[in-house]
């Protein structure tokens, strides 16, 4: 004779709650196979970028329908569990930084957001395949055996590895370069230094600094507090405030800078701008001065002279008439 359904349900409840005590009343098996597990792939957001580690977002859903052995023994929805997620590359260029993700378990409907970290060196911008590998299992079915006022239950669980294609943009990204440096340190005083700024990637930076860093000779410096917003091939300035040391050297020196940015993540690279140091320069408020004397002093001979000639002209012409 058959078991009711509602006492075979409220037993494997019981033996839910009760396995520490009863461990022997739950019996399982496996089955291997490489089935549906209703697990997709929503969304994918994230691109990687040459030579730089990159975040890659995976959206994944559960779009499979409920078991029906589930259903009828009151047990819930045969939910995919045990989740693992793991992304792989055939390319080598292309490296998978991050070990494999655990979504748990998921019911129809549900979503969960894996995070993997890729580092891309030597590939070219373009698209690239990706794999998503996951492993789970999933409630197959529940047998009942044994003496009808008290079953033994069988779970039987399947285990399921599926592959999931996905591509991946490969972009630039902002490459921030430092194309001219404007302008003299002078030893002993403060110089205004500008830099000029230019984009070289194909995505834009925002939030753009330019941070200097004091070195001989270069004692104190005060960095701009703008920030830049830098579009693909679009250049900018930014200035800098420099106190070289008095005893400084003519010559070029380096001075070391880091510019931060964001495209979407904050980013930073270093750069080094050579300046050069002129003493000439200490003496350019001079120059002004000096020239306006060196002009009045030629009006002042021009006149001696002129007026000496006319003096000249007056007295032959004095002696003519005599």
């Amino acid at each position: 004779m058959k078991a009711p359904k509602a006492a075979i349900r409220v037993v494997a409840l019981a033996i839910l709650f009760l396995l520490p005590i009863a461990p022997a009343v739950l019996c399982s098996a496996d089955e291997h196979g490489a089935g549906d597990s209703g697990l997709e792939v929503l969304s994918i957001s994230g691109n990687l970028e040459q030579a730089r580690p990159s975040s890659i977002m995976v959206l994944l859903q559960n779009n499979g329908p409920s078991r029906e052995v589930a259903e009828e023994y009151g047990l819930g929805d045969a939910n995919p569990s045990s989740i693992v997620a793991a992304l792989h590359s055939s390319d080598d260029r292309i490296k998978i930084l991050s070990g494999p993700q655990f979504a748990g378990s998921l019911a129809p409907g549900e979503n969960r957001s894996l995070q993997f970290t890729a580092f891309a060196k030597g590939a070219q911008v373009g698209v690239y395949p990706l794999i998503l590998k996951l492993n789970c299992s999933r409630l197959s079915s529940v047998a009942a055996t044994g003496e009808q006022s008290l079953p033994d239950l069988v779970f039987v669980y399947q285990k399921i590895a599926q592959e999931i294609p996905l591509q991946v943009g490969l972009i630039a990204g902002p490459k921030i370069e430092a194309n001219e440096l404007l302008g003299t340190a002078v030893p002993g005083r403060e110089s205004e230094l500008e830099i000029v700024l230019a984009n070289q990637g194909d995505e834009a930076a925002s939030d753009l600094q330019v941070q200097a860093y004091p070195q001989q000779p270069f004692l104190s410096i005060q960095n701009s507090g703008g920030q830049i917003v830098l579009r693909p091939a679009e250049s900018a300035r930014t200035k800098l405030q420099v106190f070289t040391d008095e005893n400084a050297s003519p010559g070029y020196y380096a001075l070391p800078c880091k510019v931060f940015y964001r495209d979407g993540e904050l980013h930073s690279q270093e750069i080094a701008m050579v300046v050069p140091v002129n003493n000439d320069g200490l003496n350019s408020w001079l120059i002004l001065p000096a020239a306006i004397l060196l002009l009045l002093a030629g009006v002042i001979l021009g006149a001696k002279g002129y007026f000496g000639q006319k003096k000249k002209m007056h007295r032959s012409l004095v002696r003519l008439k005599r």
